[in-house]
């Protein structure tokens, strides 16, 4: 179980040349991977947790999450700026998991998500930054801090405006969210599909 602080931002200026940017700033790649993450409703749990599946289709490890936002952070268990992660590692595929809670009765499927991820660390900076192509949101920036380093929300907000990042309102990303639940097939279908343009959310 590990607890998590991390801010979700929009990159006026593309993700291909933010990316070539930090690199440029001393930010080193330290990762890459290509994920499916499914979420699911559930009565087991109350409005500030939510219950998910991942698989990441490069190494084929699949988990399973249960995410929960403290009650004294802001945000929700979905987008939530101060949460705690729970992280269960499976062999098994993730259709088999899915479809174990949901004929269970424990859950049933809300939406599902993929999403291209390239991770960056600088030993001189307090947070991990995490450049996602995702389905439906399109590009976005998530800063997480550093496990161990005494660093607030404020603070990372500072961050952003350092980086020349935009952080996402909590109403924007709801609207968002609530565009992709809406046709959650189209987004998530047109994103693995590996089409030129895939289909993203109108942005305000």
């Amino acid at each position: 179980m590990a607890r998590e602080l991390e801010i979700k931002c929009k990159v006026p200026e593309g993700l291909h040349l933010f990316m070539a940017k930090i690199a440029e700033r001393g930010w080193i790649q330290t990762g890459y991977s290509e994920q499916r993450n499914h979420y699911f409703t559930s009565a087991l749990f109350s409005s500030n947790a939510s219950l998910r599946t991942r698989i990441d289709d490069l190494s084929e490890k699949g988990a399973l999450l249960i995410v929960k936002r403290p009650r004294f952070s802001t945000g929700d268990a979905i987008n939530g700026q101060d949460r705690i992660e729970t992280e269960n590692q499976t062999d098994m595929p993730i259709e088999d998991l899915d479809r174990m809670l949901i004929e269970s009765g424990i859950a049933e499927l809300q939406s599902k998500w993929a999403r291209q991820r390239f991770t960056y660390d600088n030993p001189n900076v307090p947070v991990i930054l995490t450049c996602d192509f995702n389905s439906g949101y399109g590009e976005l920036v998530e800063l997480e801090a550093k496990p161990g380093y005494d660093i607030t929300v404020g603070g990372l907000v500072d961050l952003t405006e350092q980086l020349l990042l935009e952080p996402l309102e909590k109403a924007e990303l709801n609207s968002w969210y609530e565009q992709v639940l809406a046709d959650n097939d189209l987004y998530y279908n047109s994103f693995l599909s590996n089409a030129d343009e895939p289909v993203y959310v109108k942005r305000s």
